[in-house]
């Protein structure tokens, strides 16, 4: 019983640390892996929780946050939206995942409040034990993003606003030097309108 788990556990991490970001389809043998992405209205999986995890911070901080959210509720009813990006190994199992999360609302044609939520995710591959090779190094700017970690400008009103995010994350055979690694960047936008159109997304990487 002992070898076959030895076994699975020795196959899960080369399927994992040799899989390297790219979409299916590729012809490059590093890059194998699997994209799987969705965007639509409502709350993204694991959120609240992940977010207190990506953030990196208390939770104080992140119930203030939570806090801010639901005054503007009180006044304006923010309606939720998120994209999530996925990556997987040739086996199906989603290796990381990068989400981000956006509450809005809108007025005479204004995008009246924007809120941005973005975290990231590593999927244990060692059953029973919260084990992973893959790390999130953070988020790193991407040319584009909005200002400040939650994108929110008090007051401000505008046809549009956009929220982008890129992750950095990280996989090595040999962990301690950083040596054999592969690296995933990936980017998700999402823009809201204030003239009730539904919001636009994507994602790169």
């Amino acid at each position: 019983m002992s070898r076959v788990v030895i076994v699975v556990v020795i196959t899960a991490f080369f399927s994992a640390v040799c899989a390297g970001g790219s979409t299916a389809g590729t012809a490059d043998p590093m890059k194998t892996g699997v994209i799987s992405h969705y965007a639509g209205p409502g709350h993204a999986p694991g959120e609240p929780s992940a977010a207190i995890r990506a953030e990196q911070v208390n939770y104080r901080r992140f119930w203030r946050s939570a806090r801010h959210l639901e005054n503007a509720a009180k006044s304006c009813n923010p309606i939720p939206y998120y994209q999530k990006y996925e990556f997987k190994n040739p086996y199906g199992v989603v290796l990381v995942g990068y989400y981000e999360q956006v509450y809005f609302c809108r007025a005479n044609g204004l995008v009246t409040y924007f809120y941005r939520y973005r975290w990231a995710k590593a999927s244990s591959i060692v059953p029973l034990v919260h084990w992973t090779p893959w790390a999130f190094d953070g988020n790193v700017a991407s040319g584009n993003d909005c200002a400040g970690e939650h994108c929110f400008i008090r007051g401000f009103k505008a046809p549009n606003r956009t929220a982008v995010t890129k992750g950095s994350f990280r996989t090595c055979l040999i962990p301690i030097i950083n040596a054999g690694c592969n690296y995933l960047y990936p980017q998700i936008w999402i823009t809201v309108h204030g003239d009730g159109s539904r919001p636009d997304s994507g994602w790169s990487d």
